[in-house]
């Protein structure tokens, strides 16, 4: 370097040092996304997930985990799934199972989301299930958690065939309250939206299907579903008459959804 200036030697003898620290730092970056794949953030992520749930991914990560779509390994052959993770609602670790189609008609949808039930699956062990009112984007306006009935592990409640119904507390999250009434679900329903969308008739002859819950009285904001094994538009309550258990006919839709958590 005989015939360099002073300058051009400093550069270049800087060129080594200065090389290296840019390694060193892609190398900390690459190891970090690694890791988060890894751990099995990220929908669409080619690596195979190793959290078996929201909660169990919550539980394990380092710093505060954001809501949003994770791949998860589900069963006990390390299917992954992607799924959306609520970590805020109530203490968070929620895993969505299932949420209605703003298209309205979901005929063929009212199943659970794909590798979620079944023996061994993340709503076998799960131990808690939470029916909620969602938005498009998963925000929760109104939710209630009960104990997860061994009844809908094989099967959503929405795909059990007939029309059925389960004693369930269910504690409604904004405010504590606790409240014990029957579960109605199944394939089963009303004939017809015109005779009104009334939880506490029992079940009738139609095959429209509807979730809802009766306690003698109704109550304010316990998740309804209904209209999801026929043509017609899929309704989803978020309300209903505390004195007539009379749902509203509200279409499901960018803000008003039907859903289900388990943790």
């Amino acid at each position: 370097f005989d015939g360099l200036n002073s300058t051009s030697k400093r550069l270049i003898d800087g060129l080594p040092t200065t090389l290296s620290a840019r390694v060193d730092a892609v190398s900390t970056q690459l190891a970090a996304v690694t890791s988060a794949v890894i751990a099995g953030s990220g929908s669409g992520s080619s690596a195979a997930p190793q959290q078996s749930s929201c909660l169990s991914y919550m539980q394990t990560t380092s710093g505060p985990a954001t809501n949003g779509y994770y791949m998860l390994r589900t069963t006990p052959n390390g299917t992954a799934v992607s799924a959306y993770c609520d970590f805020v609602t109530d203490g968070g670790g929620w895993t969505q199972v299932f949420k209605a189609s703003p298209d309205h008609d979901l005929r063929y949808g009212a199943r659970y989301n794909r590798g979620l039930s079944g023996p061994g699956s993340l709503i076998d062990n799960s131990t808690t299930m939470m029916f909620a009112i969602v938005q498009k984007d998963n925000t929760i306006s109104a939710a209630w958690t009960f104990p997860r009935p061994p009844e809908f592990v094989p099967t959503s409640p929405m795909a059990v065939t007939g029309c059925q119904q389960i004693l369930i507390t269910a504690t409604r999250l904004y405010d504590g309250y606790t409240v014990t009434g029957w579960l109605h679900y199944g394939t089963s329903g009303y004939d017809t939206i015109s005779r009104g969308i009334y939880c506490s008739m029992g079940c009738g002859s139609g095959p429209t299907g509807m979730v809802c819950l009766t306690t003698g009285g109704g109550e304010s904001d316990f998740p309804a579903y209904y209209g999801y094994t026929t043509y017609v538009y899929d309704h989803c309550f978020g309300s209903a008459s505390t004195t007539t258990d009379s749902y509203p006919g509200t279409v499901c839709g960018a803000t008003q959804l039907f859903a289900i958590y388990v943790r």
